[in-house]
């Protein structure tokens, strides 16, 4: 039998095989001629992308596959993701998505593997995701105030004792002030309104967008001339447009004094 290597082309061998039988001293014609192509399998290259680009709570991050193979015939996909908490699962899928993300850091990594057993994995690939966080101010209006560091400087002699800036007369306008942080404009993600809520009382009121991540509004109805001294909490509530709410709390006091019924300045 002769095996005649003809040709060798990059990973590729092809290889002719022809057949003689040798019979009581000679030698048959030679048989056809065969071909067979050997090819060297090579290993897949494991890689992909992730999108948005920064990431904030409540997102879904998208994992897309950027696997290729030389030979084409990539047969499995496994991915590995690390959740803030240290706890890992897996799934087996080309593509992959993280819903309803909580902030903290996200490991991910990708292994693909041909039919001939052949595998690449990524190393881990770190994505933080963001807290959206909300702040929020109560705040007295001018006329509100002055009345206020009159009242200190006639007590005490200076604009903040005995009533901080937290300390508010019955029936005081409030004006609201909310910040949502500051988003990527890249982002999908948007506040979608912006509420604030008395929580002892029924009271609540929808802010306005004022620019910067910037929210303003105020709320004053006349029965509250009529409250007495208490402790109020203004919940400050942002939603957002992947269904997330985040709120902030801002306590306040209501101080009633007989000063303040002579300044009926809302």
């Amino acid at each position: 039998m002769l095996i005649n290597n003809i040709k060798l082309v990059s990973d590729e061998r092809l290889i002719r095989v022809e057949g003689q039988v040798y019979s009581n001293g000679v030698w048959s014609n030679v048989s056809n001629k065969v071909y067979f192509k050997i090819v060297r399998n090579t290993p897949p290259t494991a890689n992909f992308t992730y999108t948005p680009s920064t990431v904030y709570e409540g997102d879904t991050i998208t994992l897309t596959d950027t696997s290729t193979d030389p030979d084409g015939n990539i047969s499995s996909h496994l991915w590995t993701i690390k959740k803030p908490d240290g706890s890992t699962y897996t799934v087996s899928t080309q593509n992959a998505t993280i819903t309803n993300v909580q902030p903290g850091t996200y490991q991910v990594k990708k292994k693909v593997t041909d039919s001939a057993g052949a595998w690449d994995e990524t190393d881990w690939v770190v994505i933080i995701v963001n807290e959206l966080m909300v702040s929020g101010q109560v705040l007295h209006t001018t006329l509100w105030n002055q009345n206020r560091i009159k009242y200190n400087l006639s007590k005490t002699g200076t604009e903040n004792l005995p009533r901080t800036y937290d300390v508010f007369f019955p029936g005081e306008k409030f004006i609201l002030n909310g910040n949502s942080m500051i988003i990527d404009p890249d982002s999908d993600l948007s506040v979608e309104s912006f509420s604030v809520s008395i929580l002892q009382t029924g009271y609540i009121t929808e802010l306005s967008y004022s620019g910067s991540e910037n929210w303003e509004g105020e709320l004053w109805d006349q029965q509250m001339i009529k409250w007495p001294s208490q402790t109020l909490t203004f919940r400050f509530s942002a939603s957002y447009s992947s269904g997330i709410t985040k709120y902030t709390d801002v306590i306040i006091q209501i101080d009633d004094d007989p000063y303040w019924r002579q300044h009926t300045l809302y």
